[in-house]
């Protein structure tokens, strides 16, 4: 049974954010340093409005924001962010784990704490509450040190819905989000998970953002599956079968994916090094640093010396036309030695 994504971003702000007068507080789990973006100080915040089958976050009860954590004010988010970006001197920071545009009003009160302080802020959403209202694009313009990250569920509606079992209105949503964000003047770009589409559907999907912006469309991020035990535990429940994902980082659960890990087939066998694993962890950072910087755009990567080169995607071909996409993919197997695989890299 399909639900309708906006009214359970609203269900799940009743229980993540308490409004106050004096300002109203949101629910965080964790304030970390990543090493995504070249460095960045995250906040994971609690709640999502999305059931995702193959989210990195382990605890769905983190995500329905069951879990316990900490009540915050805006002012006492960005002290934290402002304690660990002086500690580990890296001066840009992310709210990541749930969505953080639940809680639309303690959102720009940390917003407003970050005006005039020469930092960058990067807001990773689904973009579902921005599509819905074009005024929260028109609100985020106000931030010229923001740049929005939309994660696409899929290439589809069909897609969206499989993969998060809403109803498939809510990509047309996304899609509106990158209209809204894009019309108002934000500095956004679009971020879609590949792992489970076929050629097919991802050249739609690129048709689509082409129409919307053909600067959005040579800034798309691709994204993978993150093969945690535990993720890859989910898929298999929720019979979710995908063509291509990665291992992930040293840097454990919570690194989301902005970078790469190594890249595997599914039945589990690692194609890259140790070091070429790095490289592509370097690769995602710098590909997101031009992207932030307004520079040149869609350049080739120096070559990471040990660093193997990527295996031709055996998604089926679409005749006359030069795929776009290059992701490593093999037999969809049951995921159990994946699950080894990935077990090894802890």
């Amino acid at each position: 049974m399909s639900y309708n994504p906006v009214e359970r971003h609203r269900k799940i702000e009743s229980i993540v954010v308490q409004k106050r007068v004096g300002g109203d507080r949101k629910k965080y789990y964790r304030f970390r340093r990543d090493h995504w973006y070249g460095g960045i100080i995250t906040a994971d915040c609690a709640g999502c409005g999305l059931t995702c089958k193959f989210c990195w976050v382990r605890k769905e009860s983190i995500l329905e924001g069951r879990e316990s954590g900490e009540w915050l004010s805006a002012e006492e988010v960005g002290q934290r962010f402002l304690k660990l970006m002086k500690e580990k001197k890296v001066y840009q920071g992310r709210i990541s784990g749930g969505e953080p545009t639940i809680g639309r009003n303690h959102l720009f009160q940390v917003l407003n704490f970050f005006q005039h302080k020469r930092l960058r802020f990067i807001l990773e959403t689904n973009g579902i509450l921005i599509g819905e209202d074009e005024s929260y694009a028109q609100e985020l313009a106000q931030y010229p040190f923001l740049h929005v990250r939309v994660s696409l569920k899929g290439c589809t509606a069909s897609e969206f819905a499989r993969l998060t079992g809403a109803d498939p209105c809510g990509f047309h949503l996304q899609l509106d989000a990158l209209r809204n964000l894009k019309k108002a003047g934000v500095s956004a770009h679009p971020a879609v998970m590949f792992s489970f589409s076929g050629r097919e559907e991802m050249d739609q999907l690129y048709n689509t953002i082409w129409k919307i912006d053909p600067i959005l469309h040579s800034e798309i991020e691709k994204e993978e599956v993150i093969l945690y035990p535990h993720v890859v535990e989910k898929m298999k429940r929720a019979g979710l079968k995908y063509y291509s994902g990665h291992l992930p980082d040293k840097g454990g659960e919570g690194s989301g994916s902005r970078g790469r890990g190594k890249d595997v087939w599914p039945e589990g066998r690692a194609e890259d090094s140790e070091e070429g694993k790095r490289g592509k962890g370097e690769k995602g950072k710098r590909e997101i640093a031009r992207i932030l910087e307004r520079g040149a755009r869609n350049a080739e990567p120096v070559p990471i010396p040990g660093e193997k080169a990527a295996e031709t995607d055996h998604r089926p071909s679409i005749p006359g036309k030069d795929p776009k996409i290059r992701i490593k993919r093999g037999p969809v197997s049951s995921g159990l030695e994946t699950t080894e695989a990935v077990r090894t890299e802890d």
